[in-house]
């Protein structure tokens, strides 16, 4: 099963792309999500592998992913190598004129008992990701603080 979902936020594509690859950035946008580990030094890249820890219903969760794609400013592709359930997670970067449209599709395998909820799983799956996207323009648009002081 595979869920996409976008939006496009007045922001360039490269204070987007910044924004989207910044662990910080993910727990803001992401509401379960409770830590993220990377396993690697360095900036993130192609082989790159990170924890992400989320705590749902009062348990908590680790999917271990790694990068498949990573293209500056343009896309990031992850699966998960110890997840519950098999998981991709794609998200590309285009230009809207002056703005970014970000699209994010998800590829899910259920197996066993969650093959059995697909359509609730997709419809509930399809409302976190537009959540997350409606979160992530909140913020990437979001005016700077000014810092400068007038006396």
């Amino acid at each position: 099963m595979t869920i996409t979902e976008s939006i496009q936020v007045s922001t360039a594509r490269k204070k987007t792309f910044a924004y989207l690859i910044d662990p910080e950035s993910r727990k803001q946008i992401i509401p379960l999500l409770e830590e993220v580990i990377f396993l690697d030094d360095g900036p993130i890249d192609i082989g790159s592998k990170y924890i992400e820890i989320s705590s749902i219903a009062g348990r908590r969760f680790e999917t271990t992913y790694m990068v498949i794609i990573f293209k500056k400013n343009k896309q990031i592709s992850v699966v998960a190598r110890k997840s519950i359930f098999p998981i991709r997670v794609d998200m590309k970067l285009s230009d809207e004129g002056s703005n970014t449209l970000i699209s994010i599709a998800i590829a899910l395998q259920l197996k066993g008992i969650y093959a059995l909820g697909a359509p609730l799983i997709k419809s509930i799956v399809a409302q976190q990701i537009r959540d997350i996207l409606v979160q992530m323009r909140r913020n990437l648009e979001k005016p700077a603080k000014n810092t400068e002081h007038t006396d």
